[in-house]
């Protein structure tokens, strides 16, 4: 924990999906009690992607937390995504998608964490 589930719409070189992977693991430290060596990250490439019946060239990136985390913090972490997606995949603003799901039960090491 956490985890961030991201997919995009284009193609990325592995430089590039190593260098996304990277820089939203790194931002991870703006959101209290997250580490970066805690962060798991997950990115699929070349999906189809439709926003009303129409291909999108876009992405949805899901965090999820354990636990509760405060608004301002997500906030700001949300916002650098935008950057990060902009610069590294090309991602304009608009046509990026955040998501923020946070959990109170979480298992992980072999035990569920409450």
């Amino acid at each position: 924990m956490p985890f961030i589930n991201i997919n995009i719409a284009k193609q990325l070189s592995a430089e590039k999906k190593d260098a996304l992977q990277q820089a939203v693991t790194a931002a991870i430290t703006l959101i209290p009690t997250k580490l970066p060596e805690q962060t798991t990250v997950c990115v699929r490439d070349g999906c189809a992607m439709y926003k009303n019946g129409a291909p999108l060239d876009g992405g949805l990136a899901e965090v999820r937390l354990f636990k509760s985390s405060p608004a301002d913090a997500k906030r700001a972490y949300t916002q650098k995504l935008f950057s990060i997606f902009d610069e590294i995949a090309g991602i304009p603003k608009s046509g990026l998608t955040v998501n923020v799901f946070e959990f109170d039960q979480w298992g992980s090491g072999g035990t569920l964490n409450e």
